[in-house]
């Protein structure tokens, strides 16, 4: 719990961000596969149990990615207002890339780029990102997210969208070109 240690020893903010590793859509990135989602979702649950007897007014904030299904009920109801952020995106968050172009996703370079507009703000930008985020949602990242009422709810969108569509990608792969994909996209705990 060094973590911990460091936030009381150096007087930090008490917040603990959260991410993991998820697939660069056409990249050859090490990331967490889906079915290791639940024992990250035990490991996080237990390390703020642990946390939150060291410092109750501790919070934690958690990167895109997440999913309520990771954590039991208990540990989302403690989360107060971080839960939020669990299962969805904010607005699109926008990178400009060396070449002009913007992005929504460093996951996605190469899913959806607009030109950097001379004419039009951020939440021109944003819109059309969130458009284009509307199509995407079409699957998800687990079959079960199909009956989910959370999903249904719109308290989550059904998983990464890196993470659906390079799940998407690998099963539409020929057989011998999946195998050689997961094992080079996917690491364990």
């Amino acid at each position: 719990d060094f973590m911990l240690d460091l936030i009381e020893d150096y007087g930090l903010l008490r917040i603990v961000r959260l991410g993991f590793a998820r697939p660069v859509l056409g990249g050859s990135n090490h990331a967490l596969h889906p079915r290791h989602y639940p024992a990250l979702g035990r490991l996080v649950t237990e390390f703020g149990q642990r946390a939150w007897q060291r410092d109750p007014d501790l919070r934690f904030v958690f990167d895109c990615g997440w999913v309520p299904c990771m954590f039991p009920e208990k540990f989302l109801a403690a989360l107060r207002e971080s839960r939020s952020a669990i299962g969805r995106c904010g607005l699109p968050l926008l990178d400009i890339l060396s070449n002009g172009q913007v992005i929504s996703c460093y996951l996605l370079p190469e899913h959806h780029q607009e030109p950097l507009p001379l004419t039009h703000d951020v939440a021109w930008l944003q819109a059309r990102f969130a458009q284009q985020r509307e199509r995407d949602q079409l699957s998800w990242l687990y079959p079960a997210c199909a009956d989910c009422h959370r999903r249904r709810n719109g308290q989550c969108i059904g998983g990464c969208l890196a993470q659906r569509m390079a799940v998407l990608q690998a099963v539409s792969a020929p057989r011998s070109r999946r195998r050689a994909s997961a094992s080079l996209r996917t690491e364990s705990l």
